[in-house]
């Protein structure tokens, strides 16, 4: 008889109800206080399960204080549970947990952008040398002509979660801005700096690099994350890249600067800043369409039902209809779905 593999269940395929019992990586643990109307109080462990194909809340309420050392690194852990809802979201409620012994496949594990990355490297190659200013150009070549900052930038997630939370989600997300930027410059070439705009596009989350490193298999944040947020970095890393240049155009630098420091487009979402210009504020609409839309991606993704609509997504705060996809689509979101 053939051996089974090891892991069998994914985040992205669970369901109300079933019985989980198998291998997750175990992020984002935090204990937490709770008192019941019985008077009951104690801690309770709040964390991530993460695999190949996603990500879901958890938590355990037995034991909590002996298990929680024991989750540092993103370990692969084996869960026993079940999965219920919580404020309309699936979470995983778990009765075991233990560190795996069992030597895993890591591919099950850290999930990857769907694009092979030699095209996405082909297109960004195409991206980089349609940039006609020398000293764009010059700066550019500083990013991604440095082996080291290539490869880092090249394997990086995009964001822990939310959007393109994948190895290669950095350099896909990147593409996609670049891709909605070009299309802005096209339209408005009066009004809008084509190449200013393209290399913001191409360096507007550099700074993700430092901010995020893989851990075990997981993604977390550093501690240059953690105190300065990438736009930060990213700025630092263009200005120290531009040192050694004293004739790089001062007030093109600024506006860059700008570009990089305004893209999250308020105060509010962490921008020292809003977009002050035409074409940080064409950025921030580029970055902004390309997040939203891989996350309503992966609403769609997870399935949806026999009426076409996907469970209510916190983020989005609505559920989301299907709509006219070809018919396919349509039967393999609903196979997802489940129902």
């Amino acid at each position: 008889m053939e051996e089974k593999p090891l892991k069998q269940q994914f985040t992205a395929r669970l369901q109300p109800g079933e019985r989980v019992d198998d291998y997750f990586v175990a992020c984002e643990p935090a204990l937490r206080s709770f008192r019941n109307g019985g008077g009951r109080s104690g801690s309770f462990l709040k964390l991530t399960l993460r695999d190949r194909e996603g990500s879901l809340p958890a938590v355990l309420w037995e034991g909590a204080e002996a298990v929680y050392p024991r989750l540092r690194g993103n370990p692969v852990v084996k869960v026993r549970g079940s999965v219920g809802t919580y404020q309309g979201e699936l979470q995983v409620v778990v009765e075991a947990l233990e560190p795996a012994r069992e030597e895993l496949d890591p591919g099950n594990f850290l999930p990857s952008s769907p694009r092979p990355r030699p095209e996405m490297e082909k297109e960004l190659a195409a991206c980089l040398a349609a940039i006609e200013n020398e000293p764009l150009r010059w700066l550019l070549s500083a990013f991604f002509a440095d082996p080291a900052f290539y490869n880092a930038f090249a394997r990086a997630p995009a964001a822990k979660n939310i959007h393109h939370a994948y190895i290669g989600g950095l350099l896909e997300h990147t593409l996609e801005t670049v891709y909605f930027a070009r299309a802005i410059a096209q339209r408005y070439p009066e009004y809008i700096n084509r190449d200013l705009l393209l290399t913001g596009a191409l360096l507007h989350d550099c700074g993700k690099v430092e901010e995020y490193r893989v851990e075990g298999l997981g993604f977390t944040l550093t501690a240059a994350g953690r105190l300065f947020g990438h736009l930060v970095l990213g700025a630092r890393m263009v200005e120290e890249r531009l040192a050694p240049r004293n004739d790089f155009p001062a007030a093109l630098k600024e506006e860059l600067l700008h570009v990089i420091l305004a893209h999250h487009g308020s105060q509010e979402w962490g921008s020292p800043q809003p977009p002050k210009t035409i074409t940080a504020f064409a950025l921030h609409h580029a970055d902004f369409l390309s997040a939203e839309l891989n996350h309503f991606q992966g609403v769609l993704q997870a399935g949806v039902n026999e009426e076409g609509w996907t469970a209510a997504d916190r983020k989005l705060e609505r559920s989301v209809y299907l709509g006219f996809l070809a018919p396919d689509e349509v039967a393999a979101a609903r196979e997802r779905g489940g129902r």
